[in-house]
């Protein structure tokens, strides 16, 4: 970027979106979009930089999308208003959630109709009065690790289109998490039980045991009691908090295995 630019002027900020001085609002909604999710700061946690320069892109769309609202000429007179908000619910596994990371959403996104210009009630066959129309799109999210069952993902600029130069709404996620039936969350922390044969509670020795984070091994010493519980220091879930990364453990309960039943009189 040329050190003359002043910071929110309208080079400046086509220089931070890798634009032309030809672009139109498309090309600044489309470039904004791409940006915003190639420089996510949950896609690159621990990495100041990167949030950094995800501040600025917002800060050149915003700069862009206010120049374009006070010169429309199409509506004078008319105050630029902002997109509505689109609201859709999305299920996660329950790894999914833990892990976080990158999701495609199918949406339908309304644009006023061609036909009748936005007249509600108008009785136009094309949106049935409505003054609206629907046309699909896959939307790309990024999903933060940690997160949890009920809350909600907001995608920047990817809700309905604004009018009279105003910008779009959002997308709003809320996310539903499944249950696992093995792995129990609490907080950042997740608990899990592994059954042993007696021999192992006895003579101690390794377990393996099933995380968030894969497989991972815990030492059990001899003569350990059934129920007993051990702690794995930093292999529960991850989750972004004032900037910096935090994550939980992972505690196990030793159980003993159920002794096989005998067999049936008469059978080999």
């Amino acid at each position: 970027m040329s050190p003359e630019r002043k910071r929110g002027s309208r080079e400046w900020a086509l220089d931070i979106l890798g634009l032309s001085p030809a672009a139109g609002a498309e090309d600044v909604h489309r470039a904004y979009r791409r940006l915003a999710f190639e420089f996510h700061p949950d896609r690159h946690a621990g990495q100041p930089e990167m949030e950094a320069r995800f501040k600025e892109i917002v800060e050149a769309y915003e700069a862009l999308r206010s120049e374009a609202a006070d010169g429309d000429s199409h509506h004078p007179g008319e105050p630029p208003r902002r997109g509505r908000d689109l609201h859709y619910d999305i299920r996660l596994d329950f790894l999914e959630a833990a892990a976080g990371g990158e999701v495609s959403v199918q949406i339908e996104r309304p644009f006023v109709c061609p036909d009748c210009g936005g007249g509600e009630g108008s009785g136009c066959g094309a949106c049935g009065g409505s003054g609206e129309v629907l046309e699909g799109a896959v939307v790309r999210a990024i999903i933060p690790s940690g997160i949890e069952d009920g809350e909600e993902v907001r995608v920047p600029a990817e809700g309905a289109p604004g009018g009279a130069g105003g910008r779009p709404g959002d997308l709003v996620l809320k996310v539903a998490s499944a249950r696992h039936p093995a792995l129990e969350r609490r907080g950042l922390n997740v608990r899990s039980e592994v059954r042993v044969p007696r021999f192992r509670l006895v003579e101690g020795g390794t377990v393996r045991v099933f995380t968030v984070r894969g497989a991972a091994h815990v030492e059990i010493p001899p003569k350990t009691r059934p129920g007993r519980t051990f702690r794995l220091k930093g292999w529960g879930i991850s989750r972004r908090r004032s900037g910096r990364m935090v994550t939980g453990d992972h505690v196990v309960r030793i159980l003993e295995m159920p002794a096989k039943p005998p067999k049936a009189p008469g059978r080999r």
